[in-house]
């Protein structure tokens, strides 16, 4: 363990999308350390400014070994972005990246069945790395506790798959003082049919549950162990939502989900500017430029109606940008546009704050 102190895209664009660079390409990240045909292009002309985009990458097994990584694009407004030199941990990433997560405004983490994994998005260096418990993780999020000490928490299913069954929390800087929260003890408030959690853009030290047959984001508060049911938590009769990830960007509490209206993948985004009127989850958006399956949603820092989702389409995952008050997408990246094994996992966000 090491010690650490510390909008949306144009119509029909494609600006910011990583292209599998050529063997020439200048615009190719490799610190020499990345195998050749593993680099990933970068298009940000100067620096890599905040908020981010985070798309995390695994390699599966296969012939190119290249590596696990997490994707980064500086969000430089409602129409643009570019693509940064990706997170490889300094080599040192995990192969099979399932998950990705951060705290701010520099630590990302990374998650799968073995390990959590934190990396100093500076210097793109490891700086904790913990073994876990057996399960599959699914969410990463930022929390803090009752002194205000920086946490990160990792939801994890069964060993058996399914819901989630429980979450570590770790220290975000130095991955110490882990705490585990059974879902299905009796003591914790949820229970089990839990399937995604993320931080509570009201509150630090709280997080938001979905619990699809239930509520759609319950907000959760693990020092006192108690529930939340605000209005914002109310869900639809004909919807059975499957993810969620909540950040304030003034002057909104943004929160976004995936999952089946009336039988038909959609995103839901909800953008308010208080804590205490009806909030419960909007008509869903779909790209009407292609179809496709939504597997995970983030919220658009740069845009209160602005969204990232990771969809699948034929046998290919693909991460798009849209708002839902105009629903044409443009692609960010494609799978193929990538290293031959590799898969992308997951979404996430990285700005100077999630809360107020």
């Amino acid at each position: 363990m090491v010690g650490h102190d510390a909008g949306e895209a144009s119509d029909g664009g494609r600006d910011g999308t990583v292209a599998r660079p050529d063997a020439g390409d200048s615009g190719a990240a490799n610190d020499g350390g990345v195998p050749p045909g593993c680099e990933i292009a970068v298009t940000c002309s100067s620096g890599c400014p905040m908020p981010w985009l985070l798309v995390g990458v695994e390699d599966l097994p296969g012939d190119q070994n290249c590596g696990g990584l997490v994707l980064r694009y500086a969000l430089t407004g409602t129409d643009s972005l570019c693509s940064c030199a990706p997170l490889r941990g300094g080599g040192d990433a995990p192969a099979l990246v399932r998950t990705v997560g951060a705290y701010p405004p520099d630590t990302v983490v990374v998650a799968n069945e073995a390990e959590t994994v934190a990396i100093d998005a500076a210097s793109d260096t490891v700086v904790w790395r913990e073994p876990t418990m057996a399960g599959l993780p699914r969410d990463v999020f930022a929390l803090r506790n009752a002194a205000g000490a920086a946490r990160v928490a990792v939801a994890r299913e069964g060993t058996s798959g399914g819901d989630l069954r429980f979450v570590e929390s770790f220290d975000a800087r130095t991955g110490e003082n882990r705490l585990t929260w059974t879902l299905n003890d009796g003591s914790f408030p949820l229970g089990l049919s839990v399937a995604s959690m993320t931080q509570s853009p009201f509150e630090p030290t709280r997080f938001f549950a979905l619990r699809s047959d239930m509520y759609a984001s319950a907000e959760v508060d693990p020092i006192t162990r108690v529930r939340l049911d605000p209005p914002h938590t109310r869900s639809r009769v004909d919807y059975w939502l499957k993810t969620v990830w909540a950040l304030y960007h003034t002057p909104f509490f943004h929160t976004v989900w995936t999952g089946e209206a009336v039988g038909t993948s959609s995103v839901f985004n909800l953008q308010h500017g208080d804590v205490s009127s009806d909030h419960g989850v909007p008509l869903g958006s779909r790209c009407s430029n292609f179809t496709c399956e939504y597997l995970h949603g983030v919220p658009d820092p740069t845009l209160n109606t602005g969204m990232f989702a990771l969809c699948q389409a034929a046998d290919e995952r693909r991460v798009v940008r849209f708002r839902s008050t105009r629903t044409e997408c443009s692609e960010v990246v494609l799978t193929s546009a990538l290293p031959v094994s590799s898969r992308i996992t997951r979404l996430g966000v990285l700005a100077d704050s999630f809360w107020p």
